[in-house]
């Protein structure tokens, strides 16, 4: 599948567009009683989010079918929040049914409020709200705390410095390589896009683990074919036993012709045979009586 350019298309809310420097994904309808309706099952219905980023995307690798994952789970998550926010509004579920949300119908907005009036739901918003004002500071370093957070930045200074001071040059990405480490197919700092890092042993991996995913591909590709040419013979062998179950049968009705055609030859021949020996007895009848007569006539002239 060429990269960039390409248009993913479901049968849902949450749309993506890919070309080089731009995803855009649309965000979600409902879903049932507890939910909001997943990427995979919502209906186009709401605006457009931009998303900004200089990329490639090749739906084959897993890395870009996760960058878009992400993506349309952060769009699906903001959208809901700004339903959330137009339902907030109002004092009471009634009044906010008279308010529909744009671009969502009668019946889609029904649904979403009475998902935001539900017990569960207010339940766990009143949760959320609780701890929400807990936070003294509102963290965004996910699980790596302030003060790890700090040290790293410092020792990523103190080694752009040392490599400026021994003339050396080296990218920020290669300083967040060395500091932070390595994740396949991504480099860290520059957003959900997917990019190879410039590490050659890096690089080498991926594209071993890429020949292998096509080695992969192919073997699956060659026992499918093997299991259809097997498949085949199969078809083949029950033909030519078919064929020579045929065949016996012909034989074996042709030797019963045979045969009959044989006895019927035979018993005509036996008739033929009998009318035979029966003339051939006739016939010595007649010379016999001839015989007879002529030694009577012989015997009537001596007397006389």
């Amino acid at each position: 599948m060429p990269a960039g350019g390409k248009r993913l298309r479901c049968d849902s809310s949450v749309r993506a567009e890919s070309s080089p420097g731009r995803l855009a994904v649309s965000g979600p309808s409902l879903r049932d009683r507890n939910e909001l309706q997943s990427p995979t099952t919502a209906n186009p219905v709401a605006p457009k989010v931009v998303v900004r980023d200089d990329f490639q995307l090749d739906y084959d690798r897993t890395e870009d079918c996760i960058t878009v994952t992400s993506t349309m789970n952060r769009a699906y998550r903001t959208y809901k929040n700004r339903i959330f926010q137009h339902y907030s509004v109002f004092n009471s579920k009634e009044e906010a049914l008279e308010h529909l949300y744009p671009d969502m119908n009668k019946e889609e907005w029904t649904r979403v409020c009475d998902l935001f009036a539900s017990e569960e739901f207010q339940r766990r918003s009143a949760i959320n709200k609780e701890n929400r004002a807990k936070l003294k500071i509102v963290h965004t370093s996910g699980v790596r705390s302030f003060q790890r957070a700090r040290a790293l930045l410092e020792k990523m200074e103190a080694l752009q410095l040392q490599h400026e001071s021994e003339g050396k040059s080296y990218t920020e990405v290669e300083i967040f390589a060395e500091v932070l480490g390595t994740k396949a197919g991504y480099v860290r700092g520059l957003g959900r896009s997917v990019w190879s890092v410039g590490s050659s042993s890096l690089v080498a991996s991926i594209d071993l683990s890429r020949r292998l995913e096509e080695a992969r591909l192919e073997i699956e590709e060659m026992r499918a074919r093997q299991m259809e040419y097997e498949t085949l013979l199969i078809k083949l062998s029950d033909m030519e036993q078919t064929m020579r179950e045929h065949l016996q049968m012909i034989e074996e009705q042709q030797r019963k012709k045979d045969k009959e055609l044989m006895q019927i030859m035979v018993e005509q021949q036996w008739k033929k045979d009998e009318e035979h020996q029966k003339m051939m007895q006739e016939q010595q009848r007649n010379l016999v009586e001839q015989q007879e007569r002529r030694m009577q006539l012989m015997a009537e002239q001596m007397r006389e």
